[in-house]
């Protein structure tokens, strides 16, 4: 399954970073841009800029829109991540 970006331009998502990847999954579960600063230990305005970007790449305006890609689709692409990392 090959991840598109949501104006289904079949640009794959895997232009995410290895850091946006772990904020998108922290995005996902619903976490503030604090709290994932603080689970990350990078400053808030850091943990919003990777939020800021990761938006930007994949085309979506809210934080919603990333939970329910990464939900669908991001997990299916990456098998490294542990059935603990996959649910909510």
């Amino acid at each position: 399954m090959r991840m598109m970006w949501a104006d289904g331009s079949g640009v794959p998502a895997n232009r995410l970073t290895p850091r946006e990847w772990e904020v998108a999954a922290l995005v996902a579960e619903g976490r503030t841009d604090r709290q994932i600063s603080s689970a990350l230990t990078v400053s808030v305005e850091t943990a919003r800029s990777h939020t800021k970007n990761i938006l930007q790449k994949l085309g979506f305006h809210r934080r919603a829109q990333l939970a329910a890609w990464w939900y669908s689709s991001a997990v299916a692409e990456r098998p490294d991540l542990s059935e603990e990392e996959q649910t909510p």
